[in-house]
């Protein structure tokens, strides 16, 4: 029991920073500030994190885990056929996107101050569970038994993101779930 307490406590301090590090950043943050930020003590920190990077994986990879967990569940409950369900997901997107932006802006920071080979590769280990993650959930929830389809509609998220990134919020969604459905073989 005492083992899924300290990592329910440790999921919810990560869940807690998710706003810290999208407002702030990575490097607009110490443990120091967190702990501060949150009402703990550094050393409650230090407790469930041995580093402020090895915080920022577990934010990283429990909102990712939770955000997949809730809108796989509503878009499976608010509707009936994939097509529709990529819709809603692509106008969910946009709703949430500055949410999303915000949180690509961080990843970028945070991976451009990695500084050995040896972070590189761990973080890319990260990325491509979380790939994998997000892959899986896709497939679930459109349906979708290929890796390729799958891939296609997480291009295709990822460059929404980017594109409003960089100030542009111009693509016609419904147009982009036709084409995304041409591509994926639904018509």
């Amino acid at each position: 029991m005492r083992a899924l307490d300290h990592d329910e406590q440790r999921r919810s301090v990560a869940l807690r920073c998710v706003p810290l590090f999208a407002q702030r950043g990575y490097a607009g943050l110490n443990m120091r500030t967190i702990a501060s930020e949150l009402g703990v003590s550094t050393g409650v920190l230090y407790h469930y994190f041995p580093s402020k990077a090895a915080l920022f994986e577990t934010v990283v990879r429990v909102s990712v885990e939770t955000d997949v967990e809730s809108g796989t569940r509503l878009l499976l409950k608010a509707a009936r056929t994939p097509r529709e369900r990529l819709s809603l997901l692509l106008h969910f997107m946009d709703r949430e996107m500055s949410r999303f932006v915000a949180h690509y802006r961080v990843l970028v920071e945070f991976t451009s101050q990695l500084e050995t080979d040896e972070d590189d590769k761990a973080w890319a280990t990260v990325i491509t569970g979380l790939r994998t993650r997000y892959a899986r959930a896709i497939g679930e929830v459109l349906e979708l038994p290929r890796d390729d389809q799958r891939d296609l509609v997480l291009l295709t998220s990822c460059g929404l993101i980017l594109r409003a990134m960089c100030g542009d919020r111009t693509t016609n969604l419904d147009n982009a779930a036709k084409m995304l459905g041409r591509a994926l073989g639904w018509e």
